[in-house]
């Protein structure tokens, strides 16, 4: 939980997300390859929930494969909210502090293999 009691506890949260940011090409090549391998990975779901969907269509498909292609497709369209935001003006600024006031709320905005890569 974050919450800025003074301005000290502000200063510490703005340096925290300051230094998470790379700094040298070597670190910008290490949050690269990680997102690299985020979108290996929801290409990798998208598929099987377009293949297991395609299945339930000729009705061959069971329902736990139904239900885990729906479960895929939940965290598909929490990725797409993920994404749409990080493209607003600031975000990169701002994230950190959404997340974590979403995370106050019980409210999961950041999708699994993000979470993963990124450790959030």
């Amino acid at each position: 939980m974050t919450t800025f009691n003074n301005p000290m506890d502000f200063y510490n949260y703005t340096t925290k997300v300051y230094n998470a940011i790379p700094k040298s090409s070597d670190d910008l090549k290490d949050v690269l390859e990680k997102i690299q391998d985020v979108v290996k990975t929801e290409s990798t779901n998208c598929k099987d929930v377009l293949q297991t969907y395609a299945k339930a269509s000729k009705g061959e498909a069971t329902a736990n494969e139904i239900s885990k292609a729906n479960k895929q497709a939940a965290e598909l369209v929490k990725t797409a909210a993920f994404a749409s935001m990080l493209v607003l003006p600031g975000a990169i600024f701002a994230m950190p502090l959404i997340v974590e006031k979403a995370k106050e709320y019980n409210i999961d905005l950041v999708p699994v293999s993000v979470a993963a890569q990124f450790d959030i």
